[in-house]
């Protein structure tokens, strides 16, 4: 196969799972887990990179303290999933790059708690953010 004009590393900068029993249920532990990742993406043809951001994910979740059910990797993967997705809609649609920037929550409350999701574009400059994500566009085939 050809080598790719358009090279993207995804560089998973680590996670954390911290725990404290819940308030409301007492044969529940609350877990939040955190992560970070940064995503280059680089033309190899023009050898320039065009762009380089990071991003943060949070999420909590109910397990039974006897933690027959927990599967912290699968948690994991799928916030990890979540995340890398809501990147590359950022990159294609503006008006959810600013909420992504802004940092975006998704939360629903239950009879012994919270469960949120939260996403953010850990930067602080958004016209570079913009224009790093316009470039990726331009390069992209139709």
């Amino acid at each position: 196969m050809p080598k790719p004009d358009i090279e993207i590393k995804i560089i998973h900068q680590g996670w954390e799972f911290l725990e404290e029993s819940s308030k409301n249920a007492s044969d529940l532990l609350e877990v939040e887990l955190g992560l970070g990742i940064q995503i280059i993406i680089f033309d190899k043809f023009k050898e320039i990179e065009i762009y380089n951001q990071y991003f943060i994910a949070a999420q909590n979740y109910f397990e039974n303290k006897n933690n027959e059910f927990r599967s912290d990797e699968a948690t994991l993967c799928k916030l990890t999933a979540a995340l890398l997705d809501k990147v590359f809609k950022s990159i294609n649609n503006r008006n959810y790059r600013q909420k992504l920037f802004e940092g975006h929550e998704i939360s629903t409350n239950l009879s012994y708690g919270k469960l949120f999701y939260f996403f953010k574009l850990d930067s602080q400059d958004f016209k570079n953010v913009s224009l790093q994500s316009d470039t990726v566009l331009k390069i992209l085939p139709n």
